[in-house]
């Protein structure tokens, strides 16, 4: 199968004091939210043997770093 994922980060960088900074970002997963498999039915005795069940799906995450 076809395994498209396409990711993607946001950051900016603000400085607090002369030593000190904070780096917040933005980041997302599967920015296509293409269907790409993840688990696949291996029981032989199942009738959708072989067949894909679960997916990675499109999802965000944020963060925060403190840069000295």
């Amino acid at each position: 199968p076809v395994f498209l994922s396409l990711d993607a980060e946001v950051a900016k960088e603000f400085q607090l004091t002369r030593k000190y900074g904070l780096r917040l970002s933005l980041k997302i997963f599967n920015a296509t939210d293409h269907f790409n498999p993840r688990n696949v039915r291996a029981n032989t005795a199942d009738p959708r043997f072989g067949e894909f069940f679960a997916s990675y799906h499109r999802f965000f995450s944020g963060g925060f770093d403190i840069v000295f």
